[in-house]
């Protein structure tokens, strides 16, 4: 992914245990610039940025 690139991931806490690698890459500084999760819904969605 370029530099700016934005990856959203939806379902980031109803299937957080199956997104658990996911999650861990694009949370870690050497992947990804910032990445958050958004709670709007009982789903939610990982907002990261490169």
């Amino acid at each position: 992914m370029p530099p700016g690139s934005v990856a959203l991931a939806h379902n980031s806490v109803n299937l957080a245990e199956r997104l658990k690698h996911y999650l861990e890459w694009v949370r870690d500084p050497a992947n990804m610039r910032a990445s958050v999760n958004v709670i709007l819904d009982t789903e939610g969605l990982e907002v990261s940025a490169k």
